[in-house]
């Protein structure tokens, strides 16, 4: 009998050291999908800036810790930004089968821009007539999973 227990015992350790590998490398496995998409799409705002306003533009914010969206679910991100300064709102998603969509509002309620759709990913532009309280709405509108979120802006004041 004793060693029926130490054998049940340790066939539960090695289900338990399969399963917990198992789950870190689907952790790894939506954060490196989601790492790769943001990047390809801060790549290609990059090239917009230095092509169209020749300036770069840098990295002002980004969610070190991306939720899980359910189809339906919406989610808000609150930041105060400059005057006359054009911001980049990008929202990526995990994988193609999701779609996300961006509405920036003012501390009102008014809506300041909606994103479109760029690639992979949606982006929505707006820069501010004065110093204000920006709200950034997201709503997952197909699909479930993981998000990344990021703002850009020129470099300098």
């Amino acid at each position: 009998m004793r060693g029926f227990k130490v054998l049940v015992i340790l066939v539960v350790l090695i289900v338990w050291a399969f399963t917990d590998s198992d789950l870190s490398y689907g952790q790894q496995a939506w954060q490196t999908r989601v790492a790769n998409r943001l990047a390809e799409s801060i790549q290609t705002i990059q090239k917009f800036c230095i092509e169209k306003g020749k300036v770069e533009c840098e990295l002002l914010e980004i969610e070190e810790n991306p939720p899980f969206l359910r189809q339906g679910q919406v989610i808000e991100y609150v930041g105060v930004r400059k005057r006359e300064v054009p911001y980049f709102y990008l929202v990526v998603t995990e994988t193609d089968a999701m779609t996300c969509e961006s509405y920036l509002f003012d501390s009102r309620g008014k809506l300041l821009a909606t994103g479109a759709v760029l690639k992979d990913a949606n982006l929505a532009i707006h820069a501010p007539e004065y110093t204000q309280k920006v709200i950034q709405r997201i709503k997952m509108s197909k699909g479930s999973g993981r998000i990344g979120v990021a703002i850009l802006a020129p470099v300098g004041d």
